[in-house]
């Protein structure tokens, strides 16, 4: 209550002149404000009941001036509006009738003017503020109550309440009559083990009574029978009522139907068996596939040349990774008389199917080759493909298997390219003197679906220069995902266009470290396939120095190749810091200083290169970590550093696999 009580006072008589404000004029805690005039006519009016609810009052006081119809109808109003303020009546007629009339319509207290004093008046005032305050608790207690109980009829669990000493039901829920098929009725008065399966053991209930006559709260399942006699599950919690923290009086059980969670525990364990056995079964006709998967990886891989061919003028290299166990790619290499054949297949599909079509190809190719081309004839890839088409649709393969396949002749002794193409979306590249040329010759890929009249296919023919590279590839490199983007052709030409003076192995090297680099983030869904041939460049200048272990030495060897370098390039002082550092490192590292050891350097100059090559009589190193450093200046290990320097002094640089002896290239654009 606020420290202030404000009253309300009803009466015909002036606020002034009043006997209750005469009696009260002295306390300072209690503020009074009056209204005059309610009769008949304005007894039900809206205006007078808003001014009683929207007034700030505590107590009401109700003076007999008017007539005790009035009175009486006044409370009933306020009754009906749920006015809640507190009303006193004071009347100046002693009359047991009048006050029991009173006291029924609602009033909080009923006084006699001639009897009032100030105490009397204090006391009935503070009495019905403690009056209606209680009622106000009581009504909420009551609230709360029924929105409990509400919440308990109305629960999606079962909910009992036993009496502690008894252990009789003395409450369950709706869902506890949903649950088990008994009405409350049926169970009012008996103990919960009417709902016993028997399938729980008495150990495990004298744990749940342990724990909860100690006052715990016990968590666990039960599998009870319902009044049918059909089983079911819940999950429960049983806790004691206390009575003052330590008087238990009742206990209520709380319980969730997990029947079919349970049924479906059940269905999975079984199906997990099943699957077990299942399982056991295909493993044993895995490894039978995986026998039979290796056989055809074994059978396609055979088929690839084991050794590329030795062509006096020729350098070939080549590569292929599958993409899955099996790959659908092939090339080969084929030397025929003054010519050499070269073709790259991409079979769609992947798998044992594809395998054993790239034999059928190599199998029509070599018969080919040896039947159908006579001693004095040249090849023809047009009239090759020509030929494998009209076999592959009279075999009659199924609509869904088709042949990408790229077939070059070389004529060894003019360097005369004859190409033909069948599918093969890449084209391949020629680069020559730093320009690149690609073979934009077009064909459809060899299929049953296609009418054999359209599988007729061209050729074009170009020609190989001096030191010119060659490269043909599947679509495998080109369409690699690379940072949700494609790797795309032009990456791969503008690699090539940059490399193309290195002798194909190098080539080759560097491509896959390209390659790495991206299929370290995923692999490819694709087999990676290509070819690099390249024809011989013009040898102009060799030279060759043998030098012990020692400082010396160095000096005296770069005074020789500044003077004999300086005629075929313009960049020998940036050559000669990479030179110095590897030199350096294979008389320290290499070498140990021992004076014994020699370091052996060769220079090729060529039209398209310088090459130098250093090689010292140690024990190598693991020279694949050191080549991707970055440069430390306050790092001195002097062959991680040596590596970083000759990388900026030279166009490309690697070592033999042991690690003792390093090859550095510089592009010749002065020759």
């Amino acid at each position: 209550m606020d420290s202030v009580i404000r009253l309300l006072i009803v009466s015909e008589d002036e606020g002034g002149d009043s006997p209750i404000q005469h009696l009260l004029k002295n306390d300072s805690l209690i503020v009074c404000s009056f209204l005059k005039g309610i009769d008949q006519d304005n007894l039900f009016t809206d205006n007078l009941t808003n001014f009683f609810q929207n007034n700030e009052t505590d107590v009401i006081i109700l003076c007999d001036s008017f007539q005790q119809f009035s009175i009486l109808e006044l409370i009933k109003v306020f009754k009906q509006k749920e006015i809640s303020i507190p009303i006193i009546v004071i009347s100046t007629r002693n009359e047991t009738t009048l006050a029991v009339e009173v006291l029924k319509a609602g009033a909080e207290n009923f006084l006699v003017q001639g009897c009032l004093d100030y105490l009397k008046l204090i006391d009935a005032v503070y009495s019905a503020l403690q009056t209606r305050e209680e009622q106000k608790q009581l009504a909420k207690l009551r609230l709360e109550n029924q929105k409990l109980l509400q919440a308990v009829e109305q629960s999606p669990v079962s909910i009992i309440i036993t009496k502690a000493q008894t252990n009789k039901i003395e409450y369950a829920n709706p869902m506890f009559t949903q649950l088990t098929g008994y009405e409350f009725d049926e169970v009012k008065g008996k103990s919960p083990n009417i709902l016993k399966s028997g399938y729980k053991k008495a150990k495990e209930y004298e744990v749940l009574w342990d724990t909860i006559l100690s006052g715990k709260t016990w968590h666990g399942e039960f599998s009870n029978r319902k009044k049918d006699g059909n089983l079911y599950y819940v999950s429960s919690v049983i806790c004691p009522i206390t009575i003052n923290g330590c008087e238990k009086t009742h206990f209520v059980g709380i319980h969730q139907d997990i029947t079919k969670q349970k049924e479906a525990d059940l269905k999975l364990k079984n199906y997990a068996l099943m699957l077990e056995k299942k399982s056991n079964e295909l493993e044993k006709a895995y490894d039978a596939i995986e026998k039979n998967i290796k056989k055809a990886k074994r059978l396609h891989r055979h088929f690839f040349p084991i050794e590329l061919p030795e062509i006096e003028g020729i350098e070939l290299e080549a590569f292929y990774e599958p993409a899955h166990n099996i790959g659908s790619d092939y090339y080969n290499f084929v030397h025929l008389k003054d010519q050499l054949i070269i073709y790259v297949v991409d079979v769609s599909g992947n798998g044992i199917d594809g395998a054993f079509i790239n034999i059928f190809i190599r199998q029509k190719i070599n018969r080919y080759l040896s039947v159908e081309i006579k001693d004095d004839d040249n090849v023809s890839p047009k009239e090759l493909l020509n030929f494998l088409a009209k076999h592959f649709v009279k075999e009659q393969f199924p609509e869904e298997y088709f042949i990408c396949l790229y077939v070059a002749a070389l004529d060894l002794t003019s360097k005369c390219l004859t190409y033909s193409n069948a599918g093969i979306q890449v084209p391949p590249m020629i680069v020559n003197n730093g320009k690149l040329t690609s073979l934009n010759l077009g064909g459809l890929p060899i299929s049953s679906v296609i009418d054999i009249e359209l599988l007729s296919y061209e050729e074009e023919t170009t020609y190989l220069d001096e030191a010119s590279t060659f490269v043909i590839s599947t679509d495998g490199i080109v369409e690699s995902i690379v940072d949700d983007d494609i790797y795309g052709i032009e990456r791969f030409q503008q690699l090539v266009l940059e490399h193309y003076y290195l002798p194909p192995k190098e080539l080759k090297n560097v491509i896959n470290t390209d390659l790495n680099n991206v299929f370290k983030k995923q692999k490819s869904h694709d087999d990676i396939t290509y070819v690099i041939l390249k024809t011989s460049s013009k040898v102009i200048k060799e030279k060759q120095f043998i030098m012990k272990s020692d400082c010396q030495a160095v000096e005296y060897i770069v005074g020789q190749m500044t003077s004999w370098l300086e005629t075929y390039t313009n960049s020998v002082n940036c050559l000669l810091v990479g030179f110095n550092e590897m030199v350096y490192n294979a008389i320290e590292h290499g070498n140990k200083f021992e004076l014994s050891k020699k370091v052996s350097i060769n220079i090729e100059v060529n039209s398209v290169y310088i090459l130098i090559t250093i090689e010292d009589e140690g024990e190598g190193f693991n020279w694949r970590s050191c080549m991707n450093k970055v440069l430390d200046i306050m790092n001195f290990e002097e062959r991680g550093r040596g590596i970083i320097y000759t990388k900026a002094s030279f166009d490309y640089f690697t070592y033999n696999e042991k690690g003792n002896k390093v090859y550095l290239y510089k592009k010749n654009t002065t020759i």
